[in-house]
């Protein structure tokens, strides 16, 4: 199994005893710089996910973008105040904000580690060139092995475009020798949760370095009320 070596990154097993410090300052009420903070420049989305854990807010306040610049001066702050690494994310596309690629070069500027999650609709041969030029990390969601499962889940039939922007950032990763970790994200739903091995198989072929499992939050699925007590009875069926 790989074990990241870097302080600063979420994926290190030891990494609450690079901070300790950290840990003393809450109980000293002297409250450092965070170590690593989240990232969101949007919540506009370009897919309609069924599980969207977002779907409530934005219904309520509505859709936008962090406004033009905002981002730039969030890579700055970060530096100021001592922040070492950042994802970027959010309650939406994150690449949906054009300025997104204006940020992450400016990361790097002020020496930032910075990751990303996407949908990966909107990664095109740009932004491949810029995340293999120094992110630690690319997570693309997927949650379907194929085109039916993928547009069920997703609501958008765009499987064979993150396909294709896939496998031409694993290619332009390879070529420059980058350090960029790329990964599919799978959340397991009843609908997709036989396909488990399959999107492993689609990894590997893709040329990705690993894949992250885990169970969607189905409580966060409008109308819906205690659906994993419905989908474990009828899977004791199958």
């Amino acid at each position: 199994m790989k074990e990241y070596s870097n302080e600063y990154t979420g994926l290190n097993d030891w990494k609450v005893l690079f901070h300790r410090k950290h840990l003393e300052s809450i109980v000293d009420g002297n409250l450092l710089p965070p170590v690593a903070v989240d990232t969101d420049p949007s919540n506009f989305c370009n897919q309609k996910c069924i599980y969207c854990n977002a779907y409530e807010y934005r219904k309520d306040v509505g859709f936008g973008n962090l406004p033009e610049g905002h981002l730039l001066k969030l890579a700055d702050f970060y530096k100021d105040w001592g922040v070492k690494s950042t994802c970027i994310a959010g309650g939406g596309e994150s690449l949906m904000n054009k300025e997104t690629k204006k940020m992450i070069p400016r990361l790097y500027k002020n020496n930032i580690e910075t990751s990303m999650i996407t949908n990966g609709v909107l990664l095109d041969e740009e932004y491949s060139d810029i995340l293999t030029d120094g992110s630690r990390f690319c997570g693309i969601s997927i949650d379907g092995a194929n085109k039916e499962t993928y547009k069920l889940i997703r609501g958008k039939d765009n499987f064979d475009i993150v396909k294709k922007n896939v496998i031409f950032l694993n290619n332009v990763r390879i070529f420059k020798n980058s350090n960029l970790d790329v990964n599919l994200k799978f959340l397991i739903h009843p609908y997709n949760y036989t396909q488990i091995y399959d999107i492993a198989k689609l990894a590997k072929e893709w040329g990705c370095n690993g894949i992250h499992i885990r169970p969607c939050g189905l409580d966060n699925v409008p109308g819906v009320e205690n659906p994993m007590a419905k989908w474990t009875e009828e899977s004791k069926n199958d």
